[in-house]
């Protein structure tokens, strides 16, 4: 399926497998499209928010996440993060480690 830039930034093409249920009104995913945790908070192993997605890089077009660039709240410059330091995602974002131990 090809979605159109009405509903996202630009057209994006949703596999079969990410399709949960189709009604009259809406398509439900499965899953959130990772081009939607741009703006998510970002909180450390202790819960400590480090601060928002400004950023997700992806392996091309697809959903695998590869990582993540934080405007952070305690540093200058955003921080990149690998998708492997990420413990869960859903309304925030929570990580594997601390935030000193990240630098």
């Amino acid at each position: 399926m090809i979605v159109g830039p009405g509903w996202f930034e630009a057209n994006h093409y949703i596999g079969g497998s990410y399709i949960d249920r189709i009604t009259n009104e809406a398509i439900i995913l499965s899953m959130m499209p990772a081009t939607e945790y741009i703006g998510l908070v970002v909180n450390d192993l202790d819960g400590m928010k480090i601060g928002k997605i400004k950023a997700v890089n992806r392996s091309n077009k697809t959903n695998k996440l590869l990582s993540i660039n934080i405007d952070s709240d305690h540093h200058d410059e955003d921080i990149q993060i690998s998708a492997d330091y990420i413990s869960a995602i859903g309304h925030t974002v929570m990580l594997k480690e601390k935030l000193e131990d990240l630098k």
